[in-house]
């Protein structure tokens, strides 16, 4: 029995993003109820040396779609655009990133295997 690129990679991707959206909504919800600015935790940091929230929202969009553009193009590049400071730009950013995967089609991504 063999197992497809495309089913090893697309499910999961899609599986971690909708629990990352998830996780928006709550952080909304919790501003919110505590009427905090959603700049606070958007820009919250777990620890001094790590990137702010929105940056790890928009890192799990990039590096799945981004992985698949990246194999695409033959070349994987950072993304240097600036996260979103909204919760709806950070939703938006989830829901663009599974479109495009949605998109992808197992013939597509299993047509990569064997290449650089």
């Amino acid at each position: 029995m063999s197992f497809s690129l495309h089913a090893a990679t697309i499910p999961s991707y899609l599986q971690i993003l909708a629990n990352v959206a998830r996780l928006v909504d709550k952080a909304e919800q919790w501003c919110q109820e505590r009427a905090l600015p959603p700049a606070e935790l958007i820009q919250a940091r777990l620890a001094p040396d790590m990137y702010p929230y929105a940056y790890q929202v928009k890192s799990a969009a990039f590096h799945s779609l981004g992985a698949i553009e990246g194999v695409r193009a033959g070349v994987f590049r950072p993304e240097t655009a600036p996260p979103p400071d909204s919760f709806a730009g950070l939703r938006e950013r989830i829901e663009q990133a599974m479109r495009g995967l949605d998109a992808v089609t197992p013939a597509e991504l299993d047509g990569y295997l064997g290449r650089d």
